[in-house]
Order: structure tokens, then C-alpha cells, then sequence
């Protein structure tokens, strides 16, 4: 039985209490806070891990992010260096053609 139910029934039906059961009910409040104070501090140092996890993940992301950026700057202009490249050969072509019929 929880030791807090186990005490409200006691103070329901009994008017007195011998300290030796009291003794026993108090060592189970103890153990029982010792218990959730290991479970919030392993719940503490598991969030902490998960958090460092969390925020590597972040920058690595951040990052990843920045060089998805650069990599499609950098095909724009190779798509604007290709098509100068392009216009650039056509009128040297022309040119060529119109020596050929000097």
C-alpha cells in the first residue's frame, strides 16, 4: 500500500498511533522520495544528453544549410557563365562568318 493512502486510512480510523508503526511508514516516505529523486535526476541527465544531441543536430543542419545555399549560388551562375559563354561563341561565329565573305 502507498504510505500516503496507507497514513490517510489511519487517520480515518484510528484516534492513536504507535510510533513504532509511524517508524515504518516514515522509513517508506523516505524511500519512496529517495526513489523519485533518482528518477528526476536520471530524467535530468537524460535530457541534458538529448539537448546536446539536440543542438549538434541544429548546427550541423545550420551548416548543411549554409552549403545548400552556396551550392545553388553557385549553379545560378554557372547557368549565367554558361549562357554568356553561349552568346559570347554565337557572335564570334558571326564575326568569323563575315570575315569568310570579305
Amino acid at each position: 500500500m502507498n504510505p500516503i493512502d496507507e497514513l490517510k486510512s489511519i487517520i480515518r480510523e484510528q484516534k492513536s498511533i504507535s510510533t513504532k508503526r509511524l517508524d515504518v511508514i516514515v522509513l517508506k516516505f523516505e524511500k519512496m522520495y529517495i526513489a523519485q529523486g533518482k528518477k528526476i535526476n536520471s530524467q535530468k541527465n537524460s535530457l541534458s544528453v538529448i539537448n546536446t544531441k539536440y543542438q549538434r543536430e541544429k548546427q550541423k543542419a545550420e551548416r548543411r544549410k549554409v552549403m545548400v545555399e552556396q551550392f545553388e549560388d553557385l549553379k545560378l551562375n554557372h547557368k549565367n557563365l554558361r549562357r554568356e559563354y553561349n552568346v559570347l561563341l554565337e557572335k564570334l561565329k558571326e564575326k568569323q562568318e563575315v570575315r569568310k565573305w570579305i
